[in-house]
């Protein structure tokens, strides 16, 4: 029994000190004496980003509603619906709003909006997702993609089972 207590203490020491030999190989802080913030301030930081979300789905509720609801609920001709929309990429709503065949509805849309109406219509059944108008605004910078990309991606994140 004492030799067993012997090898479990020499093997937690060992792992211990690879730990520590690591992070300082990689220049990283040691995490074994990392203090982890109290659980009032992780559950004030939870709320603070759900309030913000909330806001921002409340502000692109009310861009959707007053510039997009009307083609795409219930949907127009070939207007996708606002579940076929939420199951966009992104960029594809961005580009279509930026040089497709929405930028003149989107005429005066800030970033802020764009980014406001992706995190509203992501929010259809699933967990939303959130955009800042940084995100937008690189979005903005990137080249366009044509169909042909974007189906591509499509059918390769088909395979690994990331969209339906």
């Amino acid at each position: 029994m004492g030799m067993k207590r012997f090898w479990n203490a020499a093997i937690v020491a060992a792992a211990a000190a690879g730990a520590l030999i690591t992070h300082q190989a990689f220049g990283q802080p040691s995490t074994l004496n990392a203090n982890p913030p109290p659980p009032q301030a992780q559950a004030n930081q939870r709320a603070a980003q759900q309030a913000a979300l909330m806001k921002m789905q409340a502000r692109g509720e009310e861009v959707f509603n007053a510039r997009c609801k009307g083609c795409h609920m219930p949907p127009v001709e070939h207007a996708p619906s606002r579940g076929e929309l939420a199951a966009q990429f992104p960029n594809v709503i961005i580009e279509a709003l930026k040089t497709g065949k929405m930028q003149p509805m989107a005429q005066g849309l800030s970033d802020d909006d764009i980014a406001g109406v992706l995190t509203y219509i992501t929010g259809l059944g699933h967990k939303p997702v959130s955009y800042t108008a940084a995100d937008i605004k690189k979005a903005r910078a990137l080249p366009g993609r044509g169909p042909s990309d974007m189906a591509a991606m499509h059918t390769s994140l088909a395979a690994k089972k990331v969209v339906p």
